[in-house]
């Protein structure tokens, strides 16, 4: 009997020494499991949190592209309207040298252009117009410099010296192009207000 209580009490100090084991392991199992879940939720709130970081850096990078090519599709729309007025002043030019209108305006270029003539000069002009040329000349004190036709001065005169060493020439495209910058400016201003850009 005694053979029999030793047994029961070895059986019941193992049975307390598996229960006390079964208890720690479930204890550190469920300290593990814990701490596996915190730190499964910080990783988790970590990778949102950047996630998050990258769309708004995205966001903001896609909205300044946006921008970026907005202000190049207005600008361009706005050159394009400016470039679209510049060409209508060439257009007009062109309708100008055609039309009556044009031995007036050709009277004030050679009125300007005479205020540089001296001695032996020889003035050029569009073939169409030498003799209205020759005429204001006589008409204006200068009848004894010799007229010429040029076929690069249609829309305007030149004064030139019989060597070629130096030409003046007074032309509506040429008057133009020196404007050229200011003008589109002005349009800028005109078409798209103060600024214009």
């Amino acid at each position: 009997m005694e053979g029999s209580a030793l047994a029961d009490t070895m059986a019941k100090q193992v049975m307390a020494e598996c229960e006390e084991n079964l208890n720690q392991a479930q204890s550190q199992a469920k300290e593990i499991l814990d701490e596996a879940k915190t730190q499964a939720t910080s990783h988790r709130e970590a990778t949102l949190a950047e996630t998050d970081k990258v769309v708004r850096q995205l966001d903001e990078r896609w909205e300044q592209m946006a921008h970026a090519e907005a202000s190049r599709a207005e600008l361009s729309i706005k050159n394009e309207a400016v470039e679209a007025v510049m060409e209508s002043v060439q257009a007009e030019i062109k309708r100008l040298v055609g039309s009556p209108e044009f031995t007036g305006i050709l009277d004030a270029l050679l009125s300007t252009l005479m205020t540089a003539a001296d001695g032996d000069a020889v003035v050029l002009g569009p073939e169409a117009h030498v003799s209205h040329i020759q005429s204001w000349l006589s008409s204006n004190g200068h009848g004894s410099l010799e007229v010429k036709a040029s076929s690069e001065l249609w829309d305007g005169v030149a004064l030139e010296d019989p060597k070629h060493t130096y030409r003046i020439s007074n032309t509506l495209t040429g008057r133009c192009a020196r404007l050229d910058q200011q003008a589109r400016k002005i349009c800028m201003q005109n078409l798209f207000g103060a600024g214009g850009e």
